[in-house]
């Protein structure tokens, strides 16, 4: 029997001395040196990492909570092929085919499901997750970390010192690993990055520097400034202009990187891709750079509160979780009957410790988010960064955050009331004044009119049954020209046929994953496999 073959070829692996483990890592110390762990070890290991070790023709793979590199495997002629490209591994396959039932899913959710991708054959590791490869085929895996809640803080008082202290473990490491480095932050208006920068500046990390991106005259934009003013950091913009957007997302550039950030298991995550572009060109930014998205563990529950009212059955929470995620089309109930997708909201449930009660609920919701489309499509923006040859960190997915978002009480994490509150007082800590922080909130839209006459009109726009129809006006209207420019990676369709396809329910993403399925998302570069007609 042979020993597996590994492609690996993204930057930051290390292997052992007797060669028979390899880790990975972004950053040098934010990782396992490469060693054999159990899953016990696996489960206290801090930082973003995967681990690969191998035994003759015998395999172990792990990847860490947060899946921060994409694992693909698969078995070819009695040996195994282990890649964290699934590019690599194309010449090596017998055939490129599609998975069918994981076309059919992409298609609604944006990324494959569960332990599998778009190619057929081709399997990946999920987050979380040990998986050994045997000699005979078989594979085992195991999750060795349960999502589950232990309420040990029921408090806000207790549960700020908890949080507090998970925050500074998580930086501080990152501070000891990083040195002099450059530490940049993508800056929103929102609350994640807004805590971390202030964090970051709380415990004097040495070089802060924060950007954010949008189109000309993006409140976004403008808030975001305001806020690394107050923090005292150094900031900077790039404005983002749909027309130069468009044409490089259809040029082979555009195709290249596609191709290089797709990885198997979700669509390539764009949003960050024209300012990356834009910094790399211009040399914005030091070139050992460390990026630290604001992605966090916190608010995975969606607003989905009507779950942990007593007598709300397994099926019911099964239900809801399906629909919240298939929606991309704006038909939420168009994967029902799919097995795959039942499958894999079941085990959700099981690898949550689901009992019925709303801490088991709660965990349950967050886990099948978290492991599903947190960790393979947004945690996916971690590639364009190693696409322009810059390394990252995310402090608020690291494992003392992860775990003490856990230790907090259903009360407390059921939504984002707590963390919203934690958020504004450190932020008025280190900024020095009580003033009520200033958020952007992408949804408003008064139209200029005084606060009164605003809701007058709504009133009776109510009475008249129109307010829906004005929603949806609105929600066309927004993604046709989107603050993020959205509508720019839209090629080929036009803006009538966008306004058409989002007037049905749709949304970027569904037009995104149905375009790049049948690879025609931005040019005709022959990507996925393509799905069987019929």
């Amino acid at each position: 029997m042979h020993p597996p073959i590994l492609l690996l070829t993204t930057p930051g692996w290390s292997t052992s001395e007797d060669g028979s483990a390899r880790a990975w890592s972004p950053v040098a110390g934010l990782g396992p040196k490469p060693a054999h762990l159990n899953a016990e070890e696996l489960s206290k290991t801090t930082g973003h990492w995967a681990l690969v070790e191998t035994d003759g023709p015998r395999a172990v793979i792990s990847v860490d909570r947060m899946r921060s590199l994409p694992i693909v495997f698969t078995r070819v002629d009695g040996q195994w092929i282990i890649a964290d490209d699934i590019e690599s591994m194309r010449t090596m396959l017998p055939s490129w085919e599609a998975d069918v039932e994981q076309a059919r899913l992409f298609d609604h959710l944006g990324y494959a499901v569960g332990g599998e991708t778009l190619v057929a054959g081709v399997h990946s590791l999920e987050a979380g997750q040990r998986v050994t490869l045997h000699p005979d085929g078989t594979m085992t895996r195991v999750h060795y970390a349960p999502y589950a809640r232990t309420a040990r803080f029921s408090t806000p008082e207790e549960f700020d010192i908890a949080f507090s202290g998970a925050l500074d473990s998580t930086i501080d490491r990152l501070l000891e690993a990083s040195g002099e480095r450059q530490l940049v932050v993508p800056l929103s208006g929102g609350l994640d990055s807004r805590l971390l920068l202030a964090w970051l500046v709380k415990r004097k990390a040495p070089r802060i520097l924060a950007f954010t991106y949008g189109r000309k005259g993006s409140s976004e934009t403008a808030i975001s400034r305001r806020v690394a003013q107050a923090l005292g950091v150094e900031w900077f913009s790039i404005e983002l202009v749909p027309e130069e957007m468009r044409r490089v997302w259809a040029s082979a550039e555009g195709a290249a990187f596609r191709k290089a950030n797709w990885r198997g298991t979700s669509l390539p995550h764009i949003q960050d891709w024209f300012a990356l572009r834009q910094i790399r060109e211009r040399s914005l930014v030091d070139d050992d750079a460390i990026f630290l998205p604001g992605h966090t563990i916190v608010g995975n529950m969606h607003d989905d509160d009507r779950l942990l009212a007593p007598g709300v059955r397994a099926a019911g929470i099964a239900e809801t979780i399906a629909h919240h995620h298939a929606c991309a089309h704006g038909s939420p109930d168009a994967l029902d009957g799919i097995g795959a997708f039942a499958d894999a909201i079941r085990s959700a449930g099981r690898e949550a410790g689901y009992d019925g009660s709303p801490e088991s609920v709660l965990s349950w919701v967050e886990w099948f988010n978290v492991r599903e489309r947190q960790a393979k499509y947004i945690n996916n923006s971690m590639r364009p960064y190693e696409y322009f040859g810059f390394t990252w960190a995310a402090p608020m997915l690291d494992l003392e955050v992860w775990n003490t978002w856990l230790d907090g009480s259903v009360e407390l994490t059921r939504d984002r009331k707590w963390y919203a509150g934690f958020t504004d007082r450190i932020y008025g800590e280190v900024t020095r004044t009580d003033a009520a922080p200033e958020y952007f909130d992408g949804a408003s839209n008064s139209h200029g009119l005084p606060p009164r006459a605003h809701e007058a009109l709504l009133r009776g726009m109510r009475l008249a049954r129109l307010d829906r129809v004005l929603s949806r006006y609105r929600s066309i209207r927004r993604m046709l020209t989107h603050p993020m420019a959205f509508e720019a990676f839209a090629h080929p369709a036009s803006p009538v046929e966008q306004a058409i396809y989002f007037a049905s329910g749709g949304t970027s993403v569904g037009l995104w994953a149905r375009l790049f399925l049948e690879n025609r998302w931005g040019s005709d570069a022959k990507i996925v496999p393509e799905r069987a007609r019929g």
